[in-house]
């Protein structure tokens, strides 16, 4: 995907509402984790209709199999749907990591952001890093924010702003609970046979477009990503890279790709 198609395709539109995007994702999530819920259960209800074909005949048998079928799918489909955010904070935030004023500092920004946006305000959670980065979980009821330490530090008022914005920009298109579903199905659940695909580059850009939106201030996204790019030393966040604002693995539209877009519009 070149730089080129982008601009011609994705123009900046601080008005746009991004509803339809994430009600296609939400769409597309619930298809893949039925499919997979059918198929689980299809699995195990041929099974236990095997076993009770031995021992109570066919009718028990079939009887059996419907009610196990449509039981467990229900089940398994609500568990992978009520997905429980924790799973991805526990084991490395740190909430001492900054003073009470930088703290109140960044809910400040968060809640006037979530008020543009139409939004319920997201819960916040700091990472003890010293990079400038950050991601965002989000099951279909709620959001997480993850914000490094190093952003709240080396970024100044408006780049902090722009900072959380594309933050933002990730949930109000869908492409944060894309990106937490996909990661959590892949990391946990590998035997699945269906799986959520990897967002294209238009799609990146686009939730990047919706969070300038919320601030209609693109030079201060600008500056977030050049210091972004001079601080990319920790490995605190190296297992969730592939839903990282900015990855350090790369991804279908690099870093320079999105300062060079972000810094022509």
């Amino acid at each position: 995907m070149t730089t080129s198609y982008l601009k011609k395709n994705l123009g900046y539109n601080s008005k746009k509402d991004y509803r339809g995007e994430k009600d296609e994702v939400v769409s597309e999530i619930k298809k893949i984790i039925s499919l997979n819920s059918i198929i689980i259960s299809l699995v195990i209800s041929v099974v236990v209709g095997i076993i009770v074909l031995f021992i109570l005949g066919p009718i028990v048998s079939v009887i059996a199999f419907v009610v196990i079928t449509l039981i467990l799918g229900h089940f398994i489909s609500r568990y992978l749907l009520n997905l429980d955010l924790r799973v991805f904070s526990d084991s490395f935030t740190n909430s001492k990591a900054l003073s009470d004023k930088e703290r109140n500092e960044v809910l400040n920004i968060i809640e006037g952001l979530s008020v543009v946006a139409g939004r319920e305000v997201p819960e916040f959670v700091v990472v003890g890093s010293d990079d400038i980065n950050g991601f965002v979980v989000s099951n279909l009821k709620s959001n997480r924010i993850f914000v490094s330490k190093g952003a709240v530090s080396k970024l100044n008022r408006v780049e902090l702003e722009g900072f959380v914005s594309l933050l933002m920009g990730r949930i109000r298109t869908g492409l944060s609970i894309s990106n937490t579903y996909r990661a959590f199905i892949a990391g946990r659940y590998k035997f699945l046979p269906f799986k959520l695909k990897e967002k294209s580059a238009d799609l990146i850009f686009e939730a990047d477009l919706a969070g300038i939106g919320l601030t209609k201030y693109p030079p201060g996204v600008v500056g977030v990503i050049e210091k972004a790019l001079e601080n990319r030393d920790s490995k605190t966040f190296a297992q969730f890279d592939n839903i990282l604002l900015f990855p350090y693995l790369g991804s279908k539209l690099s870093l320079d790709q999105r300062l060079q877009l972000i810094a022509d519009l």
